[in-house]
């Protein structure tokens, strides 16, 4: 983890949709309250059970959200793009991370102490506004994948994985499978031997095609299909 100077969120080319209502002035107040840190595949952004005492934009990069259950197993939630608010949830619930979120990929975030940011929530009625709409996006879209996901069995839940890869974090027929086997098994709901045994089903099938850590979609429709129909 490499950690950098206080930013200028003014200057942001990739700021949120919350920080673009910002005044000059609030956006100075939230630069000298946030520090850019570039991160490693692998590392930690936080870790479940550990203090929250800030709120993590995910500037560049993908993320991998997850928490571990009672059995003391680890359940991947989802995968998280840039442009996403990290741990903005325990900030308004709790002091206490609730998940834990690692770098997918060589990533840059932004940590945001969380004084500042509560402050500048209470301060500016459009930056709440757009917080809300973020949440709320976030917590919908994450009960209708819940749902869908878990009416489904094994087959129907990895292909609506691998669709959900190839329409909403790469938006390509081709993409690097960056889960491990034992990662995509925790994602999708199985063991890695069931996991195993339908990707190599799917590839005999010639609905993916496999080249190394490289997945390509062959048959949209079909695994679209198998991904609808579970």
């Amino acid at each position: 983890m490499d950690l950098r100077s206080e930013s200028s969120c003014a200057r942001c080319r990739f700021k949120s949709k919350a920080a673009a209502v910002l005044s000059e002035e609030e956006l100075h107040m939230l630069g000298k309250a946030c520090v850019e840190v570039s991160v490693n595949r692998g590392d930690a952004f936080f870790r479940q059970g550990t203090p929250s005492g800030h709120v993590v934009y995910l500037k560049e990069g993908l993320a991998r959200i997850h928490k571990k259950g009672p059995r003391n197993r680890d359940q991947i939630l989802k995968i998280a793009c840039s442009g996403t608010y990290l741990g903005i949830q325990t900030i308004l619930g709790d002091v206490v991370n609730q998940y834990s979120a690692s770098a997918l990929t060589r990533a840059v975030a932004c940590y945001i102490r969380v004084g500042e940011f509560r402050l500048l929530i209470q301060k500016n009625g459009d930056f709440a506004n757009e917080l809300i709409d973020y949440i709320c996006r976030e917590e919908l879209s994450h009960f209708n994948r819940l749902v869908s996901h878990w009416q489904k069995q094994l087959t129907g839940r990895l292909a609506e994985t691998l669709l959900y890869f190839a329409e909403e974090i790469f938006r390509a027929q081709e993409y690097p499978m960056l889960l491990t086997r034992q990662e995509l098994a925790s994602m999708v709901g199985g063991t890695r031997e069931s996991v195993s045994r339908a990707m190599k089903e799917f590839v005999d099938s010639g609905i993916i095609g496999m080249n190394k850590k490289e997945i390509r979609i062959l048959k949209p429709e079909l695994i679209k299909k198998l991904a609808d129909s579970g």
